[in-house]
């Protein structure tokens, strides 16, 4: 089996989080997708398409900032690693 970092470097490591099965993330999305739905039935076909627009461009927005997060999580744990290696007593 390949180690981590052998996936990491492959590519073969998939970015994507698994859904929470926490009960609070359940609640909100059940909130989001209820006001979704109430939403879309009130719209026209030019409203609904500017929605959709909004949406794709607010998947893409959280998308780039997921990996922004990941590179800093993983700055931040490489420096504090090194910290400790590296500390002088």
């Amino acid at each position: 089996m390949k180690t981590i970092l052998e996936q990491f470097a492959n590519g073969d490591l998939v970015m994507e989080r698994p859904f929470s099965h926490k009960p609070e993330y359940k609640q909100a999305l059940s909130a989001v997708v209820a006001s979704r739905e109430k939403l879309l039935a009130l719209m026209n076909d030019t409203a609904n398409n500017l929605f959709n627009e909004y949406l794709e461009a607010t998947v893409i927005l959280n998308h780039l900032e997921d990996i922004d997060s990941f590179v800093f999580g993983y700055t931040l744990g490489l420096r504090m690693t090194a910290e400790a290696f590296f500390r002088v007593t």
